[in-house]
């Protein structure tokens, strides 16, 4: 089992930009929580996708400073989370 270092929530919804996905880091009711969105455009095979790979930067995620100072938040370490969300399903 593997672990995220904030709690996550999972949300289909519309996302601007046209993006297909994106992960962040909010409060909720106080509680750090990294917050998944996946479009709700995408089809359903998409969309799983998607969710795997938002949840591998889930994963990886870092201190927040640390996550704004990183030049490229698919690295080796996001490789790593990628692999360890595919071995699961």
């Amino acid at each position: 089992m593997y672990v995220t270092q904030y709690p996550v929530r999972l949300r289909v919804c519309a996302i601007a930009n046209d993006d297909w996905g994106e992960t962040s880091l909010t409060k909720i009711r106080g509680v750090e929580t990294l917050v998944v969105k996946v479009s709700k455009d995408l089809s359903e095979v998409s969309k799983a996708l998607i969710t795997v790979h938002e949840l591998s930067h889930c994963l990886d995620w870092r201190d927040e400073h640390v996550e704004e100072a990183r030049s490229n938040d698919h690295g080796s370490g996001f490789g790593l989370a990628y692999a360890k969300v595919w071995k699961l399903l």
